[in-house]
């Protein structure tokens, strides 16, 4: 799915699909949304208590619904780096694991995306 363009020295690059970039920003304004709080806050360096599930629910979102690459994830959030977006994974499946209330509102916000994904595609098929 992904189309491979070829650099000056011929190492091939992977471009991402304008649609995986799309999803990413549905996921993350759904997540937004759902915690109450902006984009920007989402996206930001803050570690306040109630921005960071709200990041690790929009992060571990785009991992599972998306195509996007761990380092291009991390590039929407601020330019973390993929190994932060790996513990925001972790950390968001452990909390869905034990925490039947954040599991709740990680369904809630994955169907919502998923609801505007699919309008989104219908738009653009028009």
């Amino acid at each position: 799915m992904n189309e491979a363009i070829k650099n000056k020295r011929g190492k091939q690059l992977l471009l991402t699909p304008p649609i995986e970039i799309e999803k990413a920003i549905i996921i993350r304004k759904a997540a937004a949304h759902e915690f109450g709080i902006s984009e920007v806050d989402i996206q930001s360096s803050c570690r306040k208590q109630y921005i960071c599930p709200a990041r690790q629910i929009a992060i571990y979102l785009t991992k599972k619904l998306t195509m996007l690459t761990l380092k291009k994830i991390g590039e929407m959030y601020n330019n973390r780096d993929h190994t932060t977006v790996i513990h925001s994974c972790d950390t968001a499946q452990d909390r869905i694991d034990t925490d039947q209330y954040f599991k709740q509102r990680v369904e809630a916000i994955e169907l919502a995306a998923k609801e505007a994904i699919k309008k989104k595609q219908v738009e653009i098929a028009l």
